[in-house]
């Protein structure tokens, strides 16, 4: 988008109170997710594990785990609530739900935002250059599992890149990051071991490890989408930051209706429209697609969500995630 363009429209949006965070809004958001979380486990603990409705409850509850994360993201940026402790505390216990570490995912979430498009410097896109230095073994086992739609690659990221998080801090030297780092990932510990020792290792694999899965599959899905084949640079040829302003040509919203958007994914599928205004809750996305469609703005790469996953499911995941990325100088030359 063009600059003076995104400026009015940062700048009317926020006259409009679209960019404004309401407290009232954030807690509703946690209450309801509270309690259709308490119901589901309810509902669980009162069917026949493994029959019919277990398996039902369970994929209802893998979408609480998935919005539990967006309810996370938002406390990472700071739009759920006004107050970052607030932010904080609300951040740490959806962490323990979705087991993903807050402190680590803000802070790499925030350099991902900063440096979106220049792959070696984004910490939640480099890891994709291992891909060229793969073996055929590896190269076929993700081919396979691409295939079979199952999430182990996405799992294996989570778990290397924001559990290992402090130990990366430890090696940059980086004291401080990396004990505030262990203390999420103690957090999201001790929760589960709580509820290992009410539920007993049996029942907790029992009744959790099902909607884990069920969250992985969803997580993995919402956000490949999201940069697949987007990655246009490296630092050593483009050593800045890509601005606010134009970093629609580098990230992808998926569409879904606006009631399943909501619903479903409390508006993550809104992608561009995050990159672009990141400051903005989720409950404000929905309004500022359709204010920049009033404008005439297309969005350059925004998909239909199923069509667009199901076609990527059919391609080979080397050429979209290995020969797409970008070249170094020194490999053109």
């Amino acid at each position: 988008m063009e600059n003076v363009q995104f400026r009015k429209l940062m700048k009317e949006f926020r006259e409009e109170g679209l960019l404004e965070v309401s407290n009232a809004k954030g807690a509703t958001t946690v209450f309801v997710e509270l309690a259709v979380f308490a119901l589901l486990c309810w509902g669980l603990a009162s069917v026949e594990a493994f029959g019919l409705w277990f398996w039902v409850i369970q994929i209802l509850a893998g979408c609480s785990l998935f919005r539990w994360f967006v309810i996370l993201h938002e406390c990472g940026h700071k739009t759920l609530f006004r107050a970052s402790m607030t932010n904080s505390v609300v951040g740490h216990v959806a962490s323990v739900l979705c087991l993903v570490p807050y402190v680590p995912w803000r802070n790499i979430h925030m350099q991902h935002h900063r440096w979106v498009g220049v792959i070696d410097k984004d910490p939640t896109q480099k890891h994709l250059l291992n891909l060229q230095k793969a073996s055929e073994v590896q190269n076929r086992l993700f081919r396979i599992v691409w295939k079979l739609w199952l999430p182990i690659p996405f799992a294996m990221f989570l778990f290397e890149v924001f559990w290992g998080y402090p130990v990366a801090m430890l090696k940059e030297k980086r004291a401080k990051d990396a004990w505030k780092g262990a203390g999420s990932v103690l957090v999201c510990v001790l929760g589960q071991l709580l509820a290992i020792e009410a539920l007993g290792l049996k029942g907790w694999a029992t009744y959790f490890l099902p909607m884990l899965a069920v969250f992985y599959f969803l997580i993995e899905n919402m956000n490949l989408p999201q940069h697949s084949e987007l990655f246009p640079y490296l630092s050593d040829t483009h050593p800045d930051p890509i601005p606010f302003s134009a970093q629609d040509d580098i990230t992808r919203s998926t569409h879904l209706p606006d009631w399943i958007s909501t619903v479903l994914a409390l508006n993550f599928n809104r992608h561009t429209e995050h990159h672009m205004f990141a400051t903005a809750p989720w409950y404000s996305l929905n309004e500022i697609r359709r204010r920049l469609l009033r404008e005439g703005y297309e969005f350059p790469h925004e998909v239909e969500f199923v069509h667009f996953m199901w076609e990527l499911r059919q391609r080979d995941p080397l050429t979209i995630y290995r020969d797409a990325l970008p070249k170094s100088s020194d490999a053109a030359q």
